[in-house]
């Protein structure tokens, strides 16, 4: 979803992901019903960008739950949230 103010878009996402394997064996073991590993759950994603004549700014924030590393879900990597901002400029 993205939103205009004038010179200013807020953009927002959230992603709910259930993926999991159907029927799935490696070394004899059954893993059907894991989470597959690499993909979080859920993510959560906001952005400002602030637009002039001959330059932007921006904003971003990303948030994701946990990841799964491995097939047995046995091991997971935590949760983490990111912050990125850009500017930039253009020439006359």
């Amino acid at each position: 979803m993205a939103t205009a103010f004038g010179p200013l878009t807020l953009t927002g996402v959230y992603t709910h992901s259930e993926f999991r394997f159907r029927d799935f064996v490696g070394a004899n073991i059954q893993y059907a019903g894991n989470a597959i590993p690499g993909i979080p759950e859920r993510q959560l994603q906001a952005s400002a960008a602030w637009h002039a004549r001959y330059g932007f700014a921006l904003v971003e924030w990303m948030a994701k739950d946990k990841v799964y590393v491995n097939d047995a879900n046995a091991a997971s990597a935590r949760p983490f949230a990111l912050v990125n901002m850009r500017l930039g400029g253009a020439a006359a």
